[in-house]
């Protein structure tokens, strides 16, 4: 098998969803492409063109470069090196212990997203596929990441003949797409944006890609009891090469969606009860019961948010 047999290609359907980087109009696939193998539904190799300027866009090994490299900060331009120069995966921290950590996160998360096969979900932020993976066995995938190295993780992580999954490298502060034609906006990247003017650009993406009844479902770090008593800084860099980190208030974490907008609730996800470990509780279970208790939820890691009924944007 070829390695242009065994990557993913990006998918033609795909294509209309997407917009130019630099007026937001339709973006055309150029003739002379190269497809996925023997079928014509994917790209491995080829160009999108702008209809309105004529901008050319390339697909290189199924990924299409949407990304202005020129446009990144400098906050921006240090975690994206990072990221592309990491080797970690999640599959390195396979352990009970990890799996039980991510399925604290993954349950309520993936709860919120009842996807159809035949809907279309754009994923801000995707990295190496956490979600990605999951995500792709339940409808179509728009997957976007500034890191072109964790974009490669998860092509290759993706299972052979994955028909429905399209991998952009982007930013979210500039990437446009297809106005109201998403049913469902989803990202676990809004603490590592680095600005308020991030987190904005990342609410008008999901504002204007939304269909009406669309739904933007987002996480962040909870500025929580467990964040308090652990000494964590509501606004700090927290890896040794300094990643940024911003942890939201619960009411914050509403509060900031809440102008795109009307329909907007937001609880603690991965909740540790204290000595739930020592005691052996099934602390999966008991996160997903504590999500709604009052005050005791408080005790949670992150903060799960989903907002309804996009407005009109100005």
């Amino acid at each position: 098998m070829t390695e242009e047999q065994r990557v993913p290609g990006f998918p033609k359907k795909l294509i209309s969803f997407t917009r130019c980087l630099y007026d937001g109009a339709e973006l055309n696939l150029s003739e002379g492409y190269t497809p996925t193998s023997a079928q014509d539904a994917w790209v491995h190799c080829g160009e999108v063109v702008c209809c309105a300027c004529g901008a050319t866009f390339h697909i290189d090994n199924g990924i299409l470069n949407l990304l202005d490299q020129s446009s990144l900060d400098e906050e921006s331009v240090n975690e994206q090196r990072q990221r592309n120069e990491s080797q970690f995966t999640f599959d390195a921290m396979d352990t009970p212990d990890q799996r039980a950590h991510h399925e604290m996160e993954m349950s309520p998360t993936l709860e919120a997203l009842p996807l159809t096969i035949s809907q279309t979900i754009l994923e801000v932020g995707c990295g190496e596929g956490r979600y990605t993976t999951v995500l792709a066995g339940r409808a179509n995938v728009l997957a976007v990441d500034f890191s072109i190295g964790l974009l490669r993780i998860l092509q290759r992580r993706l299972p052979q003949g994955t028909k429905n999954v399209g991998l952009v490298l982007g930013d979210v502060t500039t990437i446009k797409t297809a106005t109201r034609k998403f049913d469902y906006v989803f990202s676990t990247l809004t603490s590592n944006l680095p600005t308020r003017r991030h987190r904005d650009a990342l609410y008008r993406l999901a504002q204007t890609a939304l269909q009406p009844r669309g739904r933007f479902v987002y996480s962040g770090h909870l500025q929580g009891i467990r964040h308090a008593l652990s000494g964590q800084k509501k606004s700090e860099h927290y890896t040794p090469g300094g990643i940024y980190r911003y942890a939201f208030d619960l009411s914050e974490a509403a509060a900031e969606v809440k102008p795109y907008f009307k329909k907007v609730h937001a609880r603690p996800i991965q909740i540790y009860f204290p000595m739930s470990r020592t005691l052996r509780l099934p602390t999966v279970g008991l996160s997903r019961l504590l999500e709604h208790v009052p005050f005791a939820n408080r005790l949670g890691e992150l903060v799960l948010v989903a907002a309804d009924q996009p407005r009109e944007a100005n």
